[in-house]
């Protein structure tokens, strides 16, 4: 039999495809045999042979585009002729399979069947799966903030890029769907210089990995921070206050309030807002702070701790001339003139009313409205709430687990501030809890279950939240310390800045990221 031998290679697959033709055979002349060890009929030379458009060789399998110019059964063999896939194949419909074949160098044959009649066969030679690896992305730094990289590379194949620190842990992955333009990468990044590795896995075979030098984050952009207290009195308002990036905009946003606004951040880098008067036992606070090309996010929860607690009421000065003086317009008949008023408010009173390990509760009241602020021992702004005459107000001030002092001052609502107000707050004496730990791998598997484990204090409340997924879910740790929490089924590229609080003593809050692997 004549035989037509055409061998080509895929670029970047490692493909060659041998077309086996013959020609018609002498009448009354037995069928010959193939390699593939199955007859040859001359009425197969009535069937087109398949023809296959795209190759993609994976780790353990190779995925195969099959047209035909007519319908019928795409057959399948190994090189030891066994049939192991068939499948229906039709006109414009082309049909991609993808047989396991294992990682080592083979050959399959494909044919085109209607019935008992088989077409010519197509041989396809291929590589191993070593000698089928994807080339090494070229990457560049496409743009750095304060917390994050975003990487850049070619989308020039269908498969996903994976970032890695300069540990070999998995921190960032992008797929790619869609051919042409830049694909981007994210991954968390420390604001000092790095090293990262980018690659490529396509149908499970990974590249090798380029090296991607992070400089060190130069911008102006400080992370967001919430300082005030989360504990407010029903019925009244409160105040929101921290520290950002000089001069940026913030937005927040209060869940069960209705309220949303827009703050500046002062030349210090100090910001405060004051919400409405809140009346639920509790309120979801979202503050959202853009600036320098970059952007952060802190939600907090503030909680009710009450109504209102009546104080000492201010006592009346009695009118000069009043009262049984002796006539001469002086107060109560003693001959002295009352203290002229002056416009700077009263210092505030204060006391320390709480004293956990990581802050303390101060309590503070005044005879006047305005504004209480907290300072720390190098005058930054610790602590921020309001002032309603005959109210003790508390203020939540984070502070370390030794004696520290701070002062508190009163501004009214002319903007005149009052004398300073020293507080001791005490050192902690109870026991400071075990910190909250994630010890499962960042990575899950697209679509599946993902188990979340760590470590924290014995029995200690547990809440892991997805901001980024919108799941939250609370269990407690066992006596030894231990916790896990199983994650719906998850389908994203990454999620990141995701949070496990445990409150038992303290309050420990660590953060975690989550990349599909």
């Amino acid at each position: 039999m004549n035989k037509k031998f055409i061998s080509t290679t895929t670029a970047g697959v490692g493909l060659a495809l041998a077309l086996v033709c013959a020609a018609p055979g002498v009448a009354n002349a037995a069928p010959p045999s193939d390699s593939f060890g199955h007859a040859a009929s001359s009425a197969a030379t009535q069937l087109p042979t398949p023809t296959v458009t795209q190759v993609t060789r994976g780790a353990d399998d190779v995925s195969l585009t099959v047209r035909t110019a007519k319908s019928g059964t795409l057959v399948v063999r190994d090189s030891a002729g066994q049939v192991f896939l068939r499948t229906a194949l039709s006109v414009g419909s082309p049909r991609t399979i993808a047989p396991a074949i294992g990682a080592d160098a083979t050959t399959l044959e494909l044919t085109l069947a209607q019935g008992d009649v088989e077409s010519e066969p197509l041989t396809l030679h291929i590589d191993s799966a070593a000698d089928s690896k994807p080339a090494a992305p070229k990457a560049s730094v496409l743009e750095r903030q304060s917390k994050s990289v975003t990487i850049g590379a070619n989308a020039d194949r269908i498969g996903t890029y994976i970032v890695r620190d300069d540990a070999g842990r998995t921190i960032g992955s992008a797929d790619v769907r869609t051919l042409g333009g830049t694909a981007r990468v994210s991954a968390p990044v420390g604001a000092a210089g790095t090293t990262l590795s980018l690659s490529f896995v396509q149908r499970g075979i990974e590249s090798d990995r380029t090296s991607v030098e992070v400089p060190a984050y130069s911008g102006s952009f400080v992370p967001l921070m919430v300082t005030s207290s989360t504990a407010f009195t029903i019925g009244h308002t409160a105040t929101l206050s921290g520290t950002a990036t000089p001069g940026a905009r913030l937005a927040v946003r209060l869940d069960t309030a209705g309220f949303s606004k827009s703050v500046a951040v002062g030349a210090d880098g100090n910001w405060h807002v004051a919400t409405p008067v809140l009346r639920a036992s509790q309120v979801r606070a979202d503050v959202q702070q853009y600036a320098d090309g970059d952007h952060d996010a802190v939600s907090v929860t503030l909680r009710a701790t009450g109504l209102p607690t009546p104080i000492d009421p201010v006592q009346p000065v009695t009118p000069i001339g009043s009262g049984t003086g002796n006539g001469n317009g002086n107060e109560a008949g003693n001959g002295v003139a009352p203290s002229p008023v002056t416009d700077k408010p009263a210092a505030p009173r204060a006391s320390v009313t709480d004293r956990p390990a990581d802050g303390a509760t101060i309590a503070l009241s005044s005879d006047q409205p305005g504004t209480f602020v907290v300072y720390d021992a190098a005058h930054r702004v610790i602590g921020r709430t309001g002032s309603t005459p005959t109210t003790r107000t508390g203020v939540w001030v984070p502070v370390g687990p030794g004696e520290v002092t701070v002062t508190a001052e009163l501004t009214d609502r002319n903007g005149v501030r009052s004398d300073p107000t020293t507080v001791v707050v005490p050192a902690f004496t109870g026991t400071v809890d075990a910190p909250v730990t994630v010890t499962s791998s960042p990575t899950f598997t697209d679509g599946a279950h993902k188990v979340v484990t760590g470590t924290s204090e014995p029995n200690a409340r547990i809440t892991v939240t997805l901001p980024g997924y919108g799941f939250s879910a609370t269990t407690t740790a066992s006596a030894e310390g231990k916790w896990s929490v199983t994650l719906p089924h998850l389908q994203a590229s990454g999620l990141l800045g995701n949070t496990v609080t445990a409150v038992a003593t303290t309050r420990q809050t660590t953060e975690f990221d989550l990349v599909r692997g």
